[in-house]
């Protein structure tokens, strides 16, 4: 679930816990492709819309793409 809250308010600090990557993924480089988009999608969104820095925003696109991985039981 986005938390939107969290995206027009930079400052505030997210309510989920940080979730552990899949195995390989360190970095947005090592996303599978269609996560890759996704996260590309989410870090705009939460820059523009949601007006955080960049590296806020991919930094919090990340953590919500890993999340989502984890939710989908991805495996990497």
């Amino acid at each position: 679930m986005i938390d939107l809250d969290l995206i027009f308010d930079d400052d505030r600090q997210p309510t989920t816990a940080v979730v552990d990557p899949p195995a390989g993924i360190v970095s947005p480089d090592d996303l599978p492709t269609g996560w890759a988009i996704e996260w590309l999608e989410r870090a705009s969104i939460r820059e523009y819309d949601g007006r955080q820095s960049r590296a806020a925003a991919d930094r919090d696109a990340f953590r919500e793409i890993l999340a989502r991985m984890r939710t989908a039981g991805e495996k990497c």
